[in-house]
């Protein structure tokens, strides 16, 4: 028995705006992770963002750092294996290493499906993602 209201969400009338809702909610979650790398990181890394381009904030087809960055593993365990990403153990650094600008200017802004990437984990958030290899077209 269906129990939702007529004019519910799950209506394909709603769905356009239902999508437009999660990709602004993705939008915002993403600028709230961008705030904190760069928090973490000193200054002096900023100078790193220079590769970083706007669509990575607003396309919503597009995995970024700021969808993993400061996320439970399992989380984003399970957004990887969504996207086809392969990944091996996650590799634990200490505070020191994880906010290093070597670190930083290694970190995958952009990861295409179908790629390798190695997880890097301070007590358990992911605070970095490096790109190992990508899927041949």
């Amino acid at each position: 028995m269906n129990t939702a209201p007529e004019n519910s969400s799950n209506t394909p009338e709603s769905a356009p705006q239902d999508r437009t809702l999660d990709n602004i909610v993705m939008a915002l979650n993403r600028g709230e992770a961008l705030l904190k790398i760069v928090g973490d990181f000193s200054t002096a890394a900023l100078q790193k963002l220079e590769v970083f381009g706007l669509s990575q904030l607003t396309n919503p087809d597009t995995l970024t750092a700021m969808d993993l960055y400061d996320r439970p593993l399992a989380e984003v365990e399970k957004l990887l294996r969504s996207k086809k990403i392969e990944f091996n153990d996650p590799k634990n650094v200490t505070e020191e290493e994880a906010h290093t600008l070597k670190n930083f200017g290694s970190m995958a802004w952009k990861v295409p499906p179908g790629s390798n990437v190695e997880l890097l984990i301070h007590q358990d958030p992911v605070i970095g993602i490096r790109l190992l290899g990508e899927q041949k077209p």
